[in-house]
């Protein structure tokens, strides 16, 4: 992946803790306010043709699949995303209904795994759904509940920070899997995996932009 994705690594600085994108690939209208994480992760397709235009610069250097992956599976992904954030993002643990084929480009992505038979441990609970919001571009970010309301099933335990306390209540010797994905590798995540995922830049104690591009396939549920 080389062009515009040779001018993020090379051009990319940190500030506050976000990644400041060439203007290309920068959405000016959003402020960013001091202590505030920016993690790119829109989760929509935004590399896929389908995706928008704020991105469409970078999807010549980006494959629309993975060939070994769209063979094995018989189909094109649903979705091609790209990640961008630092190491103070980070993804609670979760489930996606998605074959995924996890792509490093810079940075290193942390994941603790559980395969779906221990998801149980994770003791999912039924939270009110939400999203971020500004009143105006410099106000602070706040939670404004969804209306309708409307609620989600989420992990309210933590495989990485509650694990003695996965294992107490359980009463199970919960092992999670601990892989390191950097610069160059892949990771192929079945559909139904738990994973928890954490990441670290390659400047000094773990500081720097990370940057991912994930390909999700939709599996055929009997």
């Amino acid at each position: 992946m080389a062009g515009l994705f040779a001018a993020i690594l090379t051009n990319t600085e940190t500030t506050s803790g976000c990644p400041t994108l060439p203007p290309a690939t920068t959405h000016s209208s959003v402020g960013v306010l001091p202590g505030e994480v920016c993690y790119l992760q829109s989760q929509n397709g935004n590399l896929s043709e389908t995706g928008g235009d704020e991105f469409q610069a970078l999807r010549q250097d980006v494959p629309r699949d993975v060939p070994w992956a769209s063979e094995a599976l018989d189909r094109l992904p649903d979705a091609v995303n790209l990640w961008i954030g630092d190491s103070r993002s980070t993804t609670s643990a979760h489930s996606d209904p998605y074959e995924n084929i996890y792509t490093v480009i810079r940075g290193r992505k942390h994941f603790t795994l559980l395969p779906p038979t221990e998801g149980w441990s994770l003791q999912e609970r039924l939270y009110p759904h939400a999203t971020y919001t500004r009143a105006s571009p410099t106000s602070p970010l706040i939670l404004t509940p969804t209306s309708p309301p409307t609620h989600v099933s989420w992990a309210s335990l933590d495989p990485v920070r509650d694990l003695h306390r996965i294992r107490r209540e359980a009463e199970y010797d919960v092992q999670p899997l601990h892989v390191s994905v950097g610069p160059g590798d892949a990771l192929y995540l079945p559909a139904g995996w738990w994973h928890h995922v954490r990441q670290s830049g390659d400047g000094p104690d773990g500081r720097g932009a990370v940057i991912a591009v994930n390909w999700w396939y939709d599996i055929e549920m009997r």
